[in-house]
């Protein structure tokens, strides 16, 4: 929405205040104040007093007798008029609001949610696969190192145990029966 079009409906809503043919109520309550909230930001003051507005009206609504809602209703029209012409004299000389915003405002909550959890998911899978990228690297140079130390140790002689010459089995007997004669 640019700004002329901005003007062009909110003197429309105004307009319509200005009728008495024109049933005021809650229809013409919420379409405003949605347009409004479409035109200027949401901390907005004009934006503020609308809602303000709105709430004493119905207030006064459900407290007033049947007699005196006819002058109330006039009093509230004007204060919605008053409020719908500095919308627009606001939108005249500065311009809209909402279209100088970032581009996470033009996209949808859900469509942000996606983002951030295909985002997060992606992390977790790009992480793993550089856990096990290094878990793998580490595994190799570890088998390496196990092959170069085995083959280091081969190279080495190992010591061979010396022989003894044996005794013959009959001579250590009658050495042990000729010491016992003895």
């Amino acid at each position: 929405m640019n700004k002329r079009q901005a003007i062009k409906i909110l003197n429309i809503q105004k307009d319509k205040l200005a009728t008495e043919e024109f049933e005021f109520g809650s229809a013409w309550i919420t379409a405003s104040l949605s347009i409004l909230s479409d035109i200027l930001e949401y901390h907005d003051v004009l934006l503020k007093d609308f809602e303000d507005i709105t709430s004493s009206l119905k207030y006064f609504l459900s407290r007033s007798e049947s007699e005196k809602r006819n002058e109330l209703l006039k009093g509230y029209r004007m204060q919605f008029s008053n409020v719908l012409q500095s919308a627009i004299e606001k939108v005249r000389y500065t311009g809209l609001e909402n279209s100088n915003k970032n581009f996470l405002y033009k996209i949808s909550d859900g469509m942000l949610t996606a983002f951030i959890v295909a985002g997060f998911g992606a992390a977790i899978a790009i992480g793993t696969g550089y856990g096990k990228y290094l878990s793998d690297t580490q595994n190799i140079e570890l088998r390496t190192e196990i092959k170069i130390l085995k083959d280091s140790i081969s190279k080495f002689p190992s010591p061979q145990l010396q022989k003894t010459k044996q005794i013959p089995n009959n001579q250590t007997d009658n050495s042990i029966k000729g010491k016992k004669e003895n």
